[in-house]
């Protein structure tokens, strides 16, 4: 009876009871008065009065017998039963090595088998032990795991494994807000204080690991690694690292000149924010400079950016005049005429970026001059995969935007780059959705022509015109796009001099005006122009095209296709290189911490991203509260997939 009471009531009373027992047995034994013993509550342990108490608490307990009907304790129960303990993990390891990682036990304290399962990686594989995985990675860079233990009494719990994986040759670094730049950097006690003084120590191969925190000071290197041996830079954990201006200036900056050219550097994990009329990202070099001694080998990972320039022509992240880089898994909103800009540069592969065009006033420059979200403008050779455009924003009062669009293919005359026209690009497993502004636009002029361009796997949805490709672009091919729902037509081509383009395999549905329509101002336009294989229904104006073959569109990114007669984008794998993959493209990454930056209500609120300012001002996404995925697969109003989320 006792040993159950011990399990069901609390500690006072189990003493007091136990002082009875004491009490009564010293009683029947012949022994007079109290025993002496004293228990104390845990919040009265020690007595300063200066009595003596020795003789302890002589109140008369209560002996009542507590009532146990009906609740038999058990120590399997889910109300006694602890949860499996799973601790977050901060681990680094060289670049090809194996790694073991021990997940937690395999039986609880409470004898629960506890079975584990880790976000899907192409880095990690089973072990032969049920708690361990083995990871291995060639890729250097942070990547992030999510544990997952349940003990099948309790909710699963999740814990967060942040792997570094670091070049197999050279030295590990540390910096925090609480280095010192005396110490050596070689242990997380013993880190760094600035990037300023890394850049005197770092050397090729090495790497350099930034503690969570905020840092004012631009992360700037002004050393390059080398081929295989790279300068690499990561936040420890992902996302917890800020570069937060507190003065103006650019959160990330990689600048080459003549005099000195900066490759391969590698930016893992960063949360950029800028301050002033300046980039939060700029990756470039000096005007007019020569491709041999462009920035090059960039690479930056993982990294949102907020802008912070209002007036003049700045954008958020910028790229220009650089060579064979890499941008992948970013973000990119606030403050800037454009989200994202590639200009002047050449070889560039952008990677499931998302990019959202918030405000910009424009006083400073030309203030009805383009707003865009992603926009490359006399730029060759590149390679654009899995990029997402949503609920880029209106016009502020006062301005009347030219041309505003979710993606831009630009060609110009210019005098600060020695590319002309926008070349040789790609662009793969794309979506422009919920814009201010047409999907898509293009245009180049007769000295900067947009010239072998391919569009592949296309949804422009619920924006102002699908596309429009206004002049100057010869030998482009637009093939398996989806159109629809736009607010005036499907595809525009709106000018002159279209030459030898090819539109194929489109799905063009539910647009207020025309699926396809070809204006000619003078001069020669849809010279040897090939419409072929696509489909055209329920669209405000024009005739149907072949509507028996058109596809169910449950989903945006999943049509329902006739086998044969394919119409339409797909939009359910990734791409790398330009090849589409067997890996699955949803769930997006990072979609939390993306979501946590992009919807957060300050920097909504900081960029008048906010419903009482009217129509398109909040974004779609962060007013539906649904995760990116979610939401993209449940625009048209079904369910999201079961398997979407294993």
């Amino acid at each position: 009876m006792i040993f159950d009471l011990v399990f069901k009531y609390n500690f006072k009373w189990l003493k007091q009871l136990l002082s009875v027992i004491i009490f009564v047995a010293l009683t029947a034994c012949g022994g007079e008065g109290t025993p002496d013993l004293a228990f104390s509550d845990d919040e009265n342990q020690s007595d300063t009065s200066g009595e003596d108490n020795s003789g302890g608490d002589t109140s008369e307990p209560d002996t009542s017998e507590p009532d146990t009907s009906g609740t038999e304790p058990t120590t399997d129960s889910s109300s006694d039963n602890m949860a499996p303990v799973l601790e977050n993990q901060n681990l680094s390891v060289s670049e090809d090595a194996v790694l073991t990682i021990t997940l937690g036990a395999l039986i609880d304290e409470d004898g629960d088998t506890i079975v584990y399962s880790v976000s899907e990686s192409v880095h990690t594989q089973p072990s032969s032990e049920e708690n361990q995985i083995i990871f291995q990675s060639s890729t250097v860079g942070n990547e992030l795991l999510i544990v997952t233990a349940d003990d099948g009494v309790n909710d699963p719990v999740e814990a967060a494994i942040s792997i570094v994986v670091a070049p197999a040759d050279g030295n590990i670094y540390y910096l925090s807000t609480m280095g010192d730049d005396d110490n050596d950097g070689e242990a997380n006690g013993l880190s760094w204080a600035s990037f300023e003084h890394a850049w005197t120590v770092m050397q090729p191969g090495d790497t350099l690991i930034v503690a969570d925190g905020i840092y004012a000071e631009t992360l700037s290197p002004t050393v390059s690694g080398a081929e295989g041996y790279p300068i690499t830079i990561i936040a420890e954990n992902r996302g917890e690292a800020i570069i937060e201006k507190s003065e103006d200036g650019s959160a990330i900056s990689i600048l080459s000149s003549v005099s000195k050219t900066l490759s391969y550097i590698t930016i893992d994990g960063f949360i950029a924010r800028s301050k002033g009329e300046n980039s939060a990202i700029v990756v470039g070099s000096t005007d007019n400079i020569a491709e041999e001694f462009m920035s090059n080998h960039i690479t930056i990972r993982n990294t949102g950016a907020f802008g912070s320039a209002d007036q003049t022509n700045t954008v958020v992240v910028a790229i220009a005049r650089t060579r064979d880089s890499l941008f992948e898994d970013m973000w990119a909103y606030g403050y800037g005429r454009k989200a994202v800009q590639l200009y002047g540069s050449t070889r560039i592969t952008v990677r499931r970026m998302i990019a959202r065009y918030d405000y910009w006033d424009g006083a400073g420059y030309k203030p009805n001059d383009p707003r865009i979200g992603f926009a490359i403008y006399n730029t060759e050779d590149g390679i654009y995969e899995n990029i997402l455009v949503l609920d880029n924003a209106p016009d502020p009062v006062g301005r009347s935007s030219a041309s505003k669009a979710g993606f831009a293919i630009e060609g110009n005359l210019s005098s600060t780059a020695t590319i002309l026209g926008s070349k040789g690009n790609s662009w793969y497993g794309s979506i422009a959705l919920g814009n201010a502004g047409s999907g898509l636009y293009s245009s180049g002029v007769s000295t900067g022509t947009n010239d072998d361009n391919r569009i592949e796997n296309f949804v422009s949805w619920d924006n102002e015109n699908g596309m429009i490709i206004h002049a100057n672009m010869d030998n482009n091919e637009i093939v398996s796009a989806t159109l629809g729902s736009n607010r005036i037509m499907g595809l525009r081509i709106n000018n002159d001099n279209v030459y030898n383009t090819l539109f194929e395999k489109m799905f063009v549905t539910d647009n207020d005006s025309f699926p396809f329509f070809i204006a000619g101002q003078g001069g020669y336009y849809g010279v040897d122009t090939i419409f072929q294989n696509n489909t055209a229904t329920e669209n405000g104006m024009g005739s149907d095209i072949e509507p028996s073959l058109a596809p169910g569109l449950e989903y945006l990114v999943k049509p329902s296709m006739i086998e044969g007669s394919e119409r339409g984008a797909v939009i359910l794998n990734r791409y790398q290189g330009g090849v589409l993959t067997d890996e699955a493209l949803w769930p997006w990454p990072n979609e939390d911490l993306i979501q946590q930056h992009m919807c957060n209500e300050d920097d909504l609120i900081n960029a008048h991203r906010v419903a009482a300012n009217g129509d398109g001002w909040e974004p779609q996404w962060c007013a539906s509260e649904k995760t990116l995925t979610e939401y993209i697969w449940e625009f048209l109003g079904n369910t999201i997939p079961a398997d979407i989320y294993p």
